[in-house]
């Protein structure tokens, strides 16, 4: 019964992070309490065994150690980005942004700019198959109606065609604007392309964030360091807050 507890730590610690990071965006900056937890449940197993060597205990250790050692990897490496100077910097001016054309969730040819509001969110995500993404997106539609009171529109851009726009959509029970760049145009003009980054390899996006004014001037933006860990809609309204007066 112990070594069944000691190898439940584990998966508990392991699981738990898939459960809370994805389902309620809880602990995705910090999985330090995961580690903790798959940690003991290690710790626990060694003693047992040490206690009594068993068949059933150097199963269970060599399994907790193998999971634990692959999501510290994960975690710590495996999913994140190749490090890279990227060009499109805050200040830049993108002067064919505001003309720029790309079809929405229904089909429908759709500008980034509707000339009434004070900026545009530009928040590109990696498909429509990415849990992390719909997190994200869940969590800045809980935030629109702050996101609206500050005149700012929303538009989530990824490089899945319009019928897949509309699952991820759905799935996060979004109410702003959804767009598909396949060919990549935004995501090279702002230097965002992730090559080879989805599960059939294929190109996507890079998870970021672009505040950018009806001109095209960039005025703030954030590059998710990996595909796990996106920005709080309460970082970028603070981003927003923190703006020149228009």
């Amino acid at each position: 019964m112990k070594t069944f507890l000691a190898f439940l730590l584990v998966i508990v610690g392991l699981a738990s992070y898939m459960v809370l990071a994805l389902a309620f965006g809880f602990f995705q900056h910090y999985p330090v309490v995961h580690y903790l937890l798959a940690l003991g449940g290690i710790a626990w197993l060694v003693a047992l065994l040490r206690q009594r060597f068993t068949w059933l205990r150097v199963v269970a250790l060599s399994f907790g150690a193998l999971m634990t050692a692959a999501f510290f990897y994960w975690t710590l490496v495996g999913s994140a980005y190749e490090e890279r100077e990227h060009k499109a910097a805050a200040g830049e001016v993108l002067a064919e942004l505001p003309s720029l054309e790309l079809p929405n969730a229904a089909g429908v040819p759709t500008r980034l700019f509707t000339g009434k509001e004070r900026a545009t969110l530009l928040v590109f995500y990696r498909g429509f198959w990415c849990p992390f993404c719909q997190q994200e997106l869940v969590q800045l539609q809980r935030s629109l109606a702050e996101f609206e009171k500050r005149n700012i529109r929303v538009v989530a851009i990824s490089v899945d065609q319009p019928e897949k726009l509309l699952v991820m959509k759905n799935a996060a029970g979004a109410g702003f604007e959804f767009v598909s760049d396949p060919e990549g145009r935004l995501l090279d003009r702002l230097d965002v392309r992730h090559v080879g980054g989805t599960p059939e390899g294929g190109d996507t996006a890079q998870s970021a964030s672009f505040l950018i004014a009806p001109d095209g001037r960039i005025l703030w933006r954030k590059l998710a360091a990996n595909y796990r860990v996106r920005p709080e809609p309460k970082e970028v309204l603070a981003a927003i807050d923190a703006l020149p007066p228009a």
